[in-house]
């Protein structure tokens, strides 16, 4: 039997689960799995399929013309990729989805989504407003991102994701949604650099860290 769309993911919530059966085929559905270091896609002017993570992490990376390759987003279950990528008249065919841990996408046709059936289904429309409501907050996201790699040194790059995952967890005290090795090539800067200079914030009280455990010692939150 074919997999069967979940409404547990952003792109279909609100959708009933009898429609997500109809809405599989319709969508041109096709479900894969992949073993860790495995690319999952590559993003490409002829890449025209979303792909919906089931189960697994996914990392997006950009590699540069020396071979060089940076992080650009860790994506889990129930995340989306590709959905601001296919959608952009830019070509890159620098970024690749790749498989960190063992994973299974389903991959739906995104013709599919702008062109619907001339039924016009009112849960392809809800589909649609979700995936709007998604490319937003993923936009968010990303600008976040952006104003940590707009710093200038390494100690204020790190402050400026600490204080937004501090933040996010609601206390000066959080733990780091990935490694530190990962962390690195997030922020975009040499891992041992790094490490030294959250040696030097915590000889500086500015942070406690105890691996990926790390405590704000002069913010308000």
């Amino acid at each position: 039997m074919a997999p069967i769309l979940s409404n547990n993911v952003s792109l279909f919530k609100d959708i009933s689960a009898a429609d997500l059966e109809s809405m599989y085929s319709c969508l041109s559905g096709v479900k894969k799995s992949f073993s860790a270091g495995e690319t999952v896609c590559s993003f490409t002017a002829n890449e025209l399929r979303l792909g919906i993570i089931t189960k697994g992490i996914v990392r997006l990376e950009r590699t540069d013309f020396y071979g060089d390759c940076s992080m650009l987003d860790r994506l889990g279950e129930n995340d989306i990729i590709g959905d601001i990528s296919v959608y952009s008249s830019v070509d890159d065919n620098e970024v690749s989805a790749v498989c960190e841990k063992d994973c299974e996408v389903i991959f739906i046709n995104h013709e599919k989504i702008i062109n619907p059936c001339e039924h016009i289904c009112p849960c392809h429309v809800t589909m649609t407003k979700n995936l709007l409501t998604m490319i937003a907050t993923k936009a968010e996201r990303l600008a976040l991102r952006v104003e940590v790699l707009s710093h200038k040194n390494i100690r204020a790059k790190l402050m400026s994701f600490f204080s937004m995952e501090a933040k996010r967890a609601g206390s000066n005290s959080f733990t780091l949604p990935f490694s530190v090795s990962t962390l690195a090539s997030y922020i975009c800067v040499d891992r041992s650099a790094m490490m030294r200079e959250i040696a030097k914030m915590k000889k500086d009280g500015l942070i406690e860290a105890d691996r990926r455990n790390i405590t704000l010692l002069e913010q308000n939150y």
